[in-house]
């Protein structure tokens, strides 16, 4: 549950740890480098006054600069502690596909989901390393993103589907 805003959070952190925003900027330049994204004077001011609400990849980056969990620094009620250590992302980490405000999924269950989504041709092998019994629903979508042809064999009929990968 959302308890405070983004912008009061981040007026409670600099109080407490005595930081004027060149400060953040300061602490969180490392971390914008290495994710190739700028985060400037005018972005904490509007931050700050809460014209403006950070993206989810600056959230991540203030947050790790700052020391505290990103859901906490959004607002919601949950423990202020960062959660992951800063060796959990590496250079290869696309940092705008990550999700922190669910909390329900490591960042190495986030990973195998992404991967899973984006190759739908390995599905079945991961399915049948799972246990999971094949969707007959999914399969010609699998069979498309592969470019094969695919025999959907149901107890009641068996129908041969060829289907194009989109170009």
């Amino acid at each position: 549950m959302k308890k405070n805003t983004t912008a009061n959070r981040l007026r409670q952190i600099m109080f407490e740890k005595n930081l004027k925003q060149v400060d953040i900027i300061k602490l969180a330049e490392p971390i914008c480098k290495k994710f190739k994204v700028k985060i400037g004077r005018n972005d904490i001011s509007q931050y700050i006054s809460g014209k403006v609400v950070p993206r989810q990849n600056k959230i991540y980056i203030l947050a790790k600069a700052l020391d505290v969990n990103e859901a906490w620094l959004m607002g919601y009620d949950v423990p202020r502690e960062r959660e992951m250590s800063g060796s959990d992302l590496n250079d290869n980490t696309n940092i705008s596909t990550l999700s922190f405000t669910n909390g329900k999924y490591t960042l190495h269950e986030q990973k195998v989901i992404e991967l899973y989504r984006a190759k739908p041709e390995m599905q079945p092998a991961v399915d049948k390393l799972l246990g999971i019994e094949p969707d007959y629903q999914q399969k010609p979508f699998i069979a498309a993103a592969s470019g094969k042809e695919y025999t959907a064999k149901s107890p009641s009929e068996t129908t041969k589907i060829k289907l194009k990968k989109d170009k």
